[in-house]
């Protein structure tokens, strides 16, 4: 479970990382 936690922490990361580029705080 920790394994998949991880791995959906580290793609929603970088999916966050690498489309939007922070385009001050618009999004959320």
């Amino acid at each position: 479970m920790e394994s998949y936690e991880s791995v959906l922490l580290v793609k929603s990361e970088v999916f966050v990382f690498k489309i939007p580029p922070r385009p001050s705080n618009r999004g959320h």
